[in-house]
């Protein structure tokens, strides 16, 4: 089996992931507003440790805001700039700042978030937590020789992971209320969705309700590399945060995306002259 995924995919014997984040001081974490959306001053351990007390919180309490976000500067104003999506980003329990643009976006805006998110590592230890913690895990999204794949790693790494479900993501209309009622009928505490991002902000706005004690963490294209379909960024990329420069050249298909990036760095502009106006 070859994966590239292999060096996200190991698990710690040194230590106790129960006690490690449920022992974390996290409720005096500040949040703070940057662009009218909720932001956590949170490193790494402390999202983890957030979300794993809201799980458990989710086992006995109904709640709307059952998800969390990664979000870049794309994924925000791709959402910002369509009213029927800005729900997603204001009812999310988690605004994870997943690409650096973010972490400079709160610096402009005198913010200031401690510290980027990485995508993988923050869904990694969220499987680490759920093994340890028993919990039933449903994967949906990708082809479904990738979920193959995915699932070998995760069984290797975590054997004691209960995957409870999987399903491929190309579905639609009555194949897509067939998988959400597999995932009412598990009722699992996580859901990982790789479906894209508009499919994925579709999916919440439509079937968030039906789980309220499930905790659903849209992955975008990280399934892609947890499988091994898709290589992530090199180390050099990453540490000088050049992870976005990287995807335009890895598909530059995505050209367009340029625009909006150009916008979100003009408003951005303007509101670090100009703090007390709306801009962004």
């Amino acid at each position: 089996m070859q994966s590239d995924s292999s060096a996200h995919l190991s698990v710690k014997e040194d230590d106790d992931p129960i006690l490690e984040y449920q022992n974390m001081e996290t409720e005096n974490i500040v949040s703070v507003n940057i662009g009218g959306y909720r932001f956590y001053k949170a490193n790494l351990p402390q999202m983890v440790s957030m979300s794993l007390k809201y799980i458990d919180k989710l086992q006995t309490t109904d709640a709307m805001d059952n998800y969390s976000l990664f979000l870049d500067p794309y994924r925000f104003m791709w959402t910002k700039m369509r009213k029927k999506y800005v729900p997603i980003m204001k009812n999310s329990f988690l605004n994870i700042p997943s690409g650096a643009g973010m972490l400079w976006m709160s610096q402009m805006t005198g913010k200031d978030l401690p510290e980027i998110i990485p995508s993988v590592a923050y869904i990694m230890n969220m499987i680490r937590v759920a093994q340890a913690k028993k919990y039933n895990v449903f994967i949906v999204g990708g082809k479904d020789e990738n979920l193959d794949k995915l699932s070998f790693n995760l069984r290797r790494s975590f054997p004691r992971l209960q995957i409870v479900g999987r399903h491929h993501g190309y579905v639609k209309g009555p194949g897509m209320e067939r998988v959400v009622m597999a995932l009412q009928k598990t009722q699992p505490h996580l859901i990982l969705l790789g479906l894209g991002w508009k499919n994925e902000a579709d999916f919440l706005l439509q079937y968030r309700d039906r789980f309220p004690r499930s905790y659903i963490i849209p992955l975008g294209g990280i399934l892609d590399i947890l499988s091994g379909k898709r290589k992530k960024a090199p180390d050099f990329i990453t540490n000088k945060n050049l992870i976005w420069l990287y995807r335009i050249f890895n598909k530059p298909y995505r050209w367009h995306r340029i625009f909006n990036l150009v916008y979100w760095l003009g408003l951005c502009t303007v509101a670090r002259f100009f703090p007390k106006k709306n801009f962004l």
